[in-house]
């Protein structure tokens, strides 16, 4: 039998990157930090997101990523400090100072060491580098189409395709979708 979720599923989903929104930001009782202590959940509650994503539009689980990229994520820490608190998914792609730091003190001039270590990582996922890009890049034009519809600023940036050089053509979602039957399909996630 195949697994079909639920919307139960896709709130507990949501719920679960909603916990994790602590970690984006130091605790409150941490009185001395540096500004990238926390990068490295940055990167990979960012990376969590995206394979998710990724993993979704692999399984045909459209209404689950529209599900995740139209609910609003309640940011605790925002609200107790004045901050909004309610936020779009692209809360989950922060900048990472850290790794801009690594590249101009290695001197190793790449244009992106997030994009870097999510190609690298990607090799032991278990899931093709192409999805994960594909992901992103659905990611990418759904904060756009949203920054259009509200005043909300474009917040999330397709760093992995900095690697499409290697993708020829079309991704696989966008060639399947020349079909209106499946368009039909897909269009939840854009809204």
């Amino acid at each position: 039998a195949q697994y079909r979720p639920t919307q139960e599923t896709w709130e507990a989903l949501h719920r679960f990157f909603e916990s994790l929104l602590p970690y984006l930001d130091k605790p409150e009782e941490v009185r001395s930090y540096l500004e990238w202590d926390f990068d490295n959940f940055k990167f990979i509650i960012h990376e969590l997101f995206i394979y998710v994503i990724a993993v979704l539009l692999k399984y045909e689980r459209f209404l689950g990523g529209a599900y995740l990229v139209r609910q609003h994520y309640y940011v605790f820490q925002n609200a107790s400090r004045g901050k909004e608190s309610i936020m779009r998914y692209s809360v989950f792609r922060d900048y990472i100072r850290s790794l801009e730091h690594r590249n101009k003190r290695l001197k190793l001039r790449r244009l992106s060491l997030r994009a870097d270590l999510i190609e690298q990582r990607s090799k032991s996922s278990g899931l093709a580098f192409e999805q994960v890009m594909q992901a992103d890049l659905v990611l990418f034009i759904r904060d756009c189409l949203d920054s259009l519809r509200s005043e909300h600023r474009q917040r999330w940036w397709p760093e992995t395709l900095l690697y499409a050089h290697r993708h020829y053509g079309p991704f696989e979602l966008f060639a399947r979708s020349q079909s209106k039957q499946y368009f039909e399909k897909v269009r939840p996630i854009f809204d």
